[in-house]
């Protein structure tokens, strides 16, 4: 009885934060032409071009010298794109080392985005949590908690559709559920995975699982760069705006803004056939 209420009560919250996360699902076969995908070395640049336009906006809307900020953001994007390129298209270890780089670029460009040195705060995922290292403070390492990517993960595990898969998990270094009997369905279309926030699902049906499992860790890496790039200076800009009343909200939570600023994102540039949901699909059909 009480394992069905919390089942309902949490199906519904995330049903309704679905609608402010970012979720991405791989067709069976890409949507777009192969010859049209982008190159390894232009997802590099354009994820340097992304990293410094996020390191600059902050500088730039408070009327400091965006130099240094424009130069960490873009060498912070290049090493994350470098990442997910790491990543993609090998075995487990190619995916944990990838996972670590691509990280490692996300926490400079998070940095100066936020406006702390670029050298503050390092982070690595942990499924849906994150360990962050601060070189410089007594106490070196944190745990913090992604509520979206958790309300998510729970959402399926409670889902007696879905299965958790330990051994796609395990691989792809994200958690991975596999459908158990049914299609998975988006617009209309059948599609063999889909990403929401922190968390996999690839359908039953897929021929090839871990090309589409690499597919949506790439979809993973994008959510946690706009979380971490955008989302935390979205809630640091929270805390503040609250200042006492914020006393509810513990350090080690992140509510997973950039999942919500993404979504406006791919709203506002047309939906699922926009301009942002269509190259963010490109990139990850390219590093699958």
């Amino acid at each position: 009885m009480l394992s069905t209420a919390v089942a309902h009560v949490t199906r519904g919250v995330v049903g309704a934060a679905a609608l402010f996360s970012w979720p991405c699902g791989a067709q069976f076969e890409p949507s777009v032409p192969r010859d049209t995908l982008p190159s390894r070395v232009q997802v590099v640049a354009i994820n340097a071009a992304i990293g410094a336009v996020a390191g600059a906006l902050r500088a730039a809307v408070t009327g400091q010298d965006v130099r240094k900020p424009l130069m960490y953001g873009a060498i912070g994007g290049a090493v994350h794109g470098a990442g997910k390129a790491l990543s993609s298209g090998g075995g487990a270890s190619r995916a944990y080392a990838g996972i670590v780089v691509s990280s490692l670029g996300t926490s400079l460009t998070s940095n100066v985005a936020r406006g702390v040195s670029p050298t503050e705060e390092f982070f690595l995922p942990l499924g849906v949590a994150r360990l962050r290292v601060f070189p410089r403070d007594a106490r070196h390492v944190r745990l913090s908690v992604d509520l979206l990517s958790t309300g998510v993960l729970v959402h399926n595990l409670l889902d007696d559709r879905l299965g958790f898969n330990w051994y796609l998990t395990a691989r792809s270094g994200v958690p991975t559920f596999r459908t158990r009997g049914y299609d998975i369905v988006s617009n209309g279309d059948f599609i063999g995975g889909v990403a929401i926030a922190g968390v996999v699902t690839v359908s039953e049906f897929s021929a090839d699982t871990l090309r589409l499992a690499s597919h949506e860790r790439v979809h993973v890496q994008q959510y946690l760069f706009a979380q971490e790039v955008v989302g935390r200076a979205e809630e640091d800009w929270l805390r503040r705006r609250l200042g006492a009343r914020a006393s509810w909200w513990p350090s080690w939570l992140d509510f997973g803004l950039g999942g919500a600023t993404g979504y406006l994102a791919i709203a506002a540039t047309g939906g699922n056939g926009g301009f942002v949901l269509r190259n963010v699909e490109r990139e990850a059909y390219a590093l699958r």
